[in-house]
C-alpha cells in the first residue's frame, strides 16, 4: 500500500480526529490527577497508574 494510500485511509476513518481528542482528553485528566495528587497529598504511585491507564486506553 502507498503511503498516501494509507494517508487518505487515516482520514477517512477519523483516527487522526480521534487521537487528537484522546489525546487532548488525557491530557486534561492528568493534570487533574496531578492537582489532586498534590492538594491530597496521595501517594507518589498515583501519576504512574495514570498513565498507565491511559496507555492501556
Amino acid at each position: 500500500m502507498s503511503e498516501i494510500g494509507l494517508l487518505a485511509r487515516l482520514k477517512r476513518a477519523r483516527i487522526v480526529q480521534v487521537l487528537v481528542v484522546y489525546l487532548g482528553a488525557s491530557w486534561a485528566i492528568l493534570q487533574v490527577a496531578e492537582t489532586l495528587q498534590e492538594s491530597l497529598s496521595l501517594p507518589a504511585w498515583v501519576m504512574p497508574v495514570a498513565i498507565l491507564l491511559l496507555l492501556i486506553g
